[in-house]
């Protein structure tokens, strides 16, 4: 279970941060 969570997170956090790039991209 815990691993799972650790794997979400992870994938979360790599949209966010390309949401971010982009976001800062566009600008």
């Amino acid at each position: 279970m815990l691993k799972y969570e650790c794997i979400y997170h992870y994938k979360l956090n790599s949209f966010l941060n390309a949401h971010f790039v982009i976001e800062e991209y566009i600008k």
